[in-house]
């Protein structure tokens, strides 16, 4: 598309006089004066009038301004939406934020099936601090992103929730049989449980996880003051270790399973957190940056995922497995 008149139409509207135009446009004044008198003589009428010394927009011309100020747009978001996935000098790549810790999930799972669905687009991976992945995408070091927040929105960017997670508490199991019996109200029948397990200690979450930061708030607004007994070093640990039925700890409802040996309730109040897609407002959803979402969305999905992608290691727990009588 030349946009050349219709920018230079601009220019003499915007400037109000064909010197100054001129001068922004880096071309003589004849110039433009000569491309100027050539498209009122196309379009059979003045586009402009003299006011004193100023240049303004006669009727017809206002009509041309309003469709100019259109093209010059469609113009700037076509070359905006270019710039957002052209960054690399062989190609197009999309640039993607997430936890470091994901680094294995992203390289194992997610890469390779990106690339066999969009072979010509490279998947540029950002490992970056938990609390970073916004920054990375607001200081154009990330297109998108991977994040996790206690809500499914974001005011500064778009956001696609594409997880829930409901954050249970996992105790012995043996002790359910000195829990008190159930007063009809939930929030004392939690309370009673968890005085009944004032005595046991907790498990902490591995240094480098989500739920490693946020627990004990969790557990402190649940009127829990956990006396912790050691730290698990992958989240594969802490499930052995709460399966050897010795401390309570906190963990993903939908990473339990029928092989679990250890007692579980959801907290009240209750907590949960979410996973989701995070991107600039002003984005291109390209066919490519489409293929991406659409595919973190089906891997994520609660009965297909059989990844901890919080933690270094593969869970190698069965998504097919039932999960325990709740």
């Amino acid at each position: 598309m030349d946009t050349r008149i219709v920018e230079y139409i601009t220019a003499i509207y915007e400037e109000k006089n064909l010197t100054r135009a001129a001068e922004r446009l880096f071309i003589t004044q004849s110039a433009l004066n000569q491309q100027l008198r050539k498209l009122e003589k196309e379009l059979g009428t003045p586009l402009f009038e003299k006011k004193g010394r100023q240049m303004v927009p006669t009727g017809p011309g206002r009509i041309y301004l309003s469709g100019a100020r259109m093209i010059l747009e469609m113009k700037h978001n076509a070359e905006k939406q270019l710039a957002n996935i052209k960054n690399s000098k062989s190609g197009f790549e999309i640039r993607f934020a997430f936890f470091y810790t994901m680094l294995p999930f992203f390289q194992q799972v997610i890469e390779p099936a990106f690339s066999e669905r969009v072979p010509d687009v490279s998947l540029k991976l950002v490992p970056v601090e938990e609390k970073s992945v916004k920054s990375a995408i607001k200081n154009n070091q990330a297109d998108l992103g991977l994040m996790v927040t206690p809500l499914p929105s974001t005011s500064a960017l778009e956001y696609i929730p594409i997880r829930r997670e409901e954050i249970h508490l996992a105790f012995p199991a043996v002790l359910e049989e000195t829990f008190p019996a159930a007063t009809g109200f939930p929030q004392k029948d939690f309370a009673a449980r968890i005085h009944a397990l004032s005595s046991i200690g907790y498990i902490q979450h591995p240094e480098v996880s989500f739920l490693n930061l946020t627990s004990e708030y969790y557990l402190k607004r649940a009127g829990i003051h956990p006396h912790y007994l050691c730290q698990a070093s992958s989240v594969k640990d802490l499930f052995y270790l709460l399966n050897q039925q010795f401390a309570c700890g906190l963990i993903p409802e939908t990473l339990i399973q029928l092989t679990d040996t250890f007692g579980h309730m959801p907290l009240i109040p209750e907590a949960s957190y979410y996973l989701g897609i995070a991107y600039k407002k002003d984005l291109a959803i390209t066919l490519p940056v489409r293929e991406l979402i659409l595919l973190l969305l089906h891997v994520c999905d609660r009965e297909y995922e059989d990844y901890d992608i919080f933690s270094v290691q593969n869970l190698n727990r069965s998504p097919d497995a039932a999960r325990d009588d709740r």
